[in-house]
C-alpha cells in the first residue's frame, strides 16, 4: 500500500495514535501520494527478514525493500525496521 500510493489502506493500519496525527494533518494525504509515486516506478519487493516479540502487545518487523536506484540497470536494498502496537 505505501509502494503503490493507496493512502486509505496505508493509514487504517497505523496505530490509533499515529492514524489520529495522520488525520490531524491536512497535508498528509498529499505528501503520501507525491512521495508513492516516486517511490512506485522503483520498488521491485519487499521480504520480510525477522520478527522481535517486544512485549505482549508490541512486535517489531524487519523488512528488506528491493529498489531499482540510479543507473536504471543498478539495484538496492533499503532495510527498515516496523514497530507494531
Amino acid at each position: 500500500a505505501m509502494a503503490f500510493g493507496n493512502y486509505e489502506t496505508t493509514t487504517n493500519a497505523l496505530s490509533p495514535m499515529l492514524y489520529e496525527g495522520e488525520q490531524k494533518n491536512p497535508k498528509s494525504r498529499e505528501s503520501f501520494e507525491t512521495g508513492s509515486a516516486k517511490i512506485a516506478p522503483l520498488f521491485r519487493g519487499m521480504q520480510v527478514l525477522a520478527r522481535k516479540d517486544i512485549s505482549d502487545q508490541q512486535v517489531e518487523i524487519k523488512v528488506r525493500w528491493d529498489i531499482n536506484i540510479a543507473p536504471a540497470s543498478a539495484r538496492g536494498n533499503i532495510f527498515l525496521v516496523f514497530t507494531f502496537l
